[in-house]
């Protein structure tokens, strides 16, 4: 009796191989295969790496202190760029602050003379049209008998 090992979704049964597997076919045969494959790709380059002579690790050390140095530097003057345009912002912010002070006292007293320009304004526009109603009036009570003495049948 065969026991499939495997049933699809579609309930297709996949079964055991027909013949019999060969002898050298094991789990061990896996191992070995894996073992060699490792060990001849992998382990020559760790040797390799290895192998390298005291002078070479030497040259490749100070090869990555001189980058190391060069990277150091630059990272020094970046802070030092950074450092002058900070204390060049403080000293604006400080000019600013002064500034905004004056201004502050500025606007008030540009306030202070506004609000008296209008109010003396209004006054001004006040007489004017006080005196513009006077005038009308005069006129009127000059024109009514003017206009009777001309005009006598019309009032």
């Amino acid at each position: 009796m065969r026991v499939p090992w495997l049933v699809l979704p579609d309930s297709t049964a996949v079964e055991w191989f027909e013949e019999p597997l060969p002898e050298w076919f094991t789990p061990g045969f896996f191992v070995v295969v894996v073992f060699l494959l490792v060990f001849t790709k992998v382990m020559p380059e760790r040797k390799g790496n290895a192998r390298l002579g005291m002078e070479e690790r030497i040259d490749q050390a100070h090869a990555r202190l001189r980058e190391g140095a060069s990277l150091i530097e630059e990272v020094s003057a970046e802070l030092e760029t950074r450092r002058v345009a900070l204390e060049r912002l403080r000293a604006q912010r400080e000019q600013y602050e002064k500034l905004a002070a004056l201004d502050h006292e500025q606007a008030q007293a540009v306030t202070r003379l506004v609000e008296a320009t209008v109010e003396k304004g209004h006054r001004r526009a006040g007489r004017a049209a006080w005196f513009q109603q006077m005038l009308f009036f005069l006129l009127g009570v000059v024109a009514t008998p003017l206009a009777r003495w001309v005009f006598p049948g019309l009032f």
